[in-house]
């Protein structure tokens, strides 16, 4: 892919689709959210742990205030030192969720990778664990330089998945801005 079209890959026209069917209100919250700093925004600190995340942790996330989601480890990548996460939208209890195919519709936000200082940091705090098999749609990571997905492990998938995420890291202001951009998209019209 050519430099100058690396802003015209598939999910970049997904959100600017998205985003113009958004109200006029929900846009201006976004924008303010763009140009917010971090300390704005960031997640709350809710109590460290030093335990590397296990797949099957379920973990809890507090973006502000009383609000709370949940997430949980669907992998681990020891040797990169990544950790592949689902969070919830809280809509319902995490452990129905867990019990069927997880789909976009459950998720908060796409599959995504962390590193470990989300525990560390005190961001992220494992609250309990599922030995349950997690089932989630197909899934996977846009490179927007060679134009393909790929999984976890940057194994090529063969067709485009269902559930789609940028690919790289998640930074540790990362998750907070996604998941503060969702909520915004989210809530009810008032």
């Amino acid at each position: 892919m050519k430099l100058s079209e690396i802003n015209n890959n598939p999910l970049s026209k997904a959100w600017k689709l998205r985003y113009s069917k958004l109200t006029d209100e929900k846009k201006r919250k976004i924008d303010a959210l763009q140009d917010m700093l971090i300390p704005e925004y960031q997640l709350k600190i809710i109590k460290r742990k030093r335990k590397y995340p296990e797949i099957g942790d379920i973990f809890q996330i507090n973006p502000k205030e009383d609000i709370f989601y949940y997430g949980v480890v669907i992998n681990n990548i020891n040797g990169e030192d990544l950790i592949l996460i689902l969070i919830f939208d809280n809509d319902e209890d995490i452990h129905k969720k867990l019990e069927r195919l997880i789909t976009k519709k459950d998720l908060l936000i796409s599959p995504t990778l962390v590193g470990k200082e989300y525990w560390t940091r005190g961001y992220f705090y494992t609250v309990e664990r599922t030995e349950q098999k997690i089932e989630i749609e197909s899934f996977g990571f846009y490179d927007i330089f060679d134009d393909f997905y790929y999984n976890e492990y940057k194994q090529k998938l063969a067709s485009e998945p269902k559930i789609k995420s940028m690919e790289g890291v998640k930074t540790i202001s990362g998750i907070a801005y996604e998941m503060n951009k969702e909520t915004i998209i989210r809530a009810n019209d008032s």
